[in-house]
């Protein structure tokens, strides 16, 4: 075959690799529209857009468009003496390709044992729930590996995820 010479299937094979960069492109600015519409349905229920204008003329807070979720984070360190210091993301990844973090804490300050937060999502949708969590700990044996990896989920429900030096345990409940 002489070079430039067109081999069959290669115009579908072309179609094809465009049509799949077309729709990578539209996936990522839908994944866009909803984490910008979720920051302002959090500012707004924050009450951090009241007196800006961007919360409208009445000042509503927007209606969320998914159920409310309930969050109860529970870390567990069996080796710990006082408060733990449990610091990375654990984020849930919808079915449509979204995600919500769920709980994320970036310094080594001593936390509660227990955490909650609130989200908007649709818990049928919730496709699985990926952990990174360490332990600070700076004598004599470094920071403690809680829970890292994957779990799947199937809605509300509780999930937990153990590590080599503990567990993190996620409970979804319905929010009211």
């Amino acid at each position: 075959m002489a070079r430039g010479e067109l081999r069959p299937g290669d115009f579908e094979a072309a179609r094809d690799r465009a049509t799949n960069h077309r729709n990578r492109g539209e996936k990522r600015k839908q994944t866009m529209r909803k984490r910008i519409a979720g920051a302002v349905v959090g500012l707004a229920s924050a009450g951090l857009l009241a007196g800006s204008g961007l919360a409208g003329a009445q000042e509503t807070p927007l209606a969320p468009e998914h159920p409310r979720v309930e969050a109860k984070i529970s870390f567990v360190n069996p080796g710990e003496i006082g408060l733990p210091e449990p610091y990375g993301k654990i984020v849930a990844h919808m079915k449509d390709g979204g995600s919500v973090v769920i709980w994320e804490k970036n310094n080594r300050l001593s936390t509660p044992w227990t955490a909650y937060r609130t989200f908007y999502a649709d818990p049928q949708n919730i496709e699985y729930i990926d952990f990174d969590v360490k332990e600070a700990d700076l004598w004599p044996d470094y920071d403690d590996l809680l829970a890292e990896g994957s779990r799947l989920a199937y809605g509300l429900g509780g999930y937990a995820m153990t590590g080599p030096n503990g567990s993190v345990n996620v409970t979804l409940t319905s929010g009211s």
